[in-house]
């Protein structure tokens, strides 16, 4: 995990995605700025723009707002030169909005009969004054999520801690917001312990007390690591005095990765401790968390029962090592010394389309391999995998 990766396994998207696949059956949708993904009541989509703040408004890419509104393809009208757009949603009532890039007036009509179904005779039309336009930016029509929403008889609501417009059906209740993480920063610096943290803090869950408790859970390591040192530096600054030499700080620095694949979020947590000697030490606590179900995943839940899934991963994990040495492009412990099984409490993270086994500093290779990740194909795994897990990752 070298990087921040979001990645969404979209391969429902051309089922959703198609015209009317929507229609009709919308509840709720969730957008995130800057983000390519959104949600269409639990199902996760990517677009190929991002929406993003103008006039203190959120502007959404027209076909993908329309598209998560309910409103069909065939439905979506938009004209580059004039810079008209109309759209109609059609359900037990039609309802059929237009407006035009840079003017702020919103036309909304109505159509009697069968739910127009079988007519697009408008009447009722009533002009709407909004605070902002529909604009043209790149070439792509973006529309106020707000006011057009609203105009089709949806409510929409701010997430400010997630970035994330909540869009849902009168009656309903709003969707949870994509989960959110973002960074507290601590640091310290004195002659003997140099503190450098950035500790991710989980926002966005459905479950707020559960959140919180995983959030204090992740502070309290950094609690603990901070307290470990100060004893260190304790025994140092003794060590140091006795000894009539100057001191070099110590130093404690803390990281994280994230990866988000479908509903599950993988957090790495990297400590790495300086308490003198040829190099330091690290080490990284992970959580995987399920945010549908607001838990955490261990190794063993992403199978069904009663599969020997240690067996599974042993035999791909021993492939991949002796492959690694034959080729010499790996160093590995051998022998008595080499790698053995994962364990009951394995460390993991999701990557997309693979599952990445983790291990620690001196576990399976020498310290110049540092911490060692092995990546082993969910495809490979999938026929053991249970449907539960499989749901997450391909929503």
């Amino acid at each position: 995990m070298k990087r921040v990766l979001v990645a969404v396994i979209a391969g429902c998207l051309g089922l959703c995605l198609t015209g009317g696949a929507l229609a009709a059956t919308t509840n709720s949708a969730v957008f995130q700025l800057a983000g390519t993904k959104y949600k269409v009541n639990d199902r996760v989509l990517t677009m190929d723009a991002s929406p993003f703040i103008a006039n203190d408004r959120v502007y959404v890419p027209i076909r993908y707002l329309a598209q998560a509104l309910g409103v069909a393809d065939k439905d979506i009208q938009w004209d580059k030169g004039s810079g008209v757009a109309a759209l109609t949603y059609r359900s037990d009532r039609t309802i059929r909005i237009s407006m035009k890039a840079g003017d702020r007036s919103l036309t909304v009509a109505g159509s009697p009969g069968d739910g127009g179904v079988q007519q697009d005779r408008f009447v009722n039309n009533k002009t709407i004054a909004m605070d902002v336009a529909p604009l043209i930016k790149n070439g792509r029509y973006y529309l106020p999520a707000r006011w057009v929403a609203e105009a089709l008889d949806y409510h929409v609501r701010w997430s400010g801690p997630t970035q994330c417009v909540l869009v849902y059906s009168p009656g309903d209740v709003p969707p949870a917001p994509f989960p959110k993480v973002t960074t507290r920063k601590i640091e310290s610096t004195s002659a003997t312990l140099k503190i450098t943290a950035q500790i991710p803090v989980i926002s966005g869950l459905q479950d707020t007390a559960w959140q919180k408790e995983l959030n204090r859970q992740i502070m309290d390591k950094f609690d603990k690591a901070k307290a470990d040192m100060a004893k260190n530096v304790q025994d140092y600054e003794n060590y140091v005095k006795s000894n009539g030499r100057p001191p070099i700080p110590l130093e404690l620095f803390i990281s994280y990765d994230q990866v988000t694949t479908g509903s599950v979020l993988s957090l790495a947590v990297e400590t790495y401790e300086f308490t003198g000697g040829a190099h330091g030490m690290a080490w990284k606590d992970y959580y995987n968390i399920d945010t549908k179900n607001n838990r955490l995943l261990t190794l063993r839940d992403l199978f069904k029962e009663n599969v020997d899934y240690k067996s599974i991963i042993n035999r791909e994990i021993n492939r991949q090592i002796r492959l690694s040495l034959q080729n010499g492009d790996g160093i590995y412990f051998e022998g008595d010394m080499g790698f053995k099984s994962v364990s009951d409490n394995q460390n993991y993270y999701i990557d997309g389309d693979n599952l990445v086994v983790c291990f620690g500093e001196y576990e399976i290779a020498p310290y110049a391999a540092g911490m060692p990740e092995i990546k082993i194909p969910l495809s490979l795994l999938k026929p053991n995998l249970n449907e539960n897990f499989l749901s997450l990752v391909t929503t």
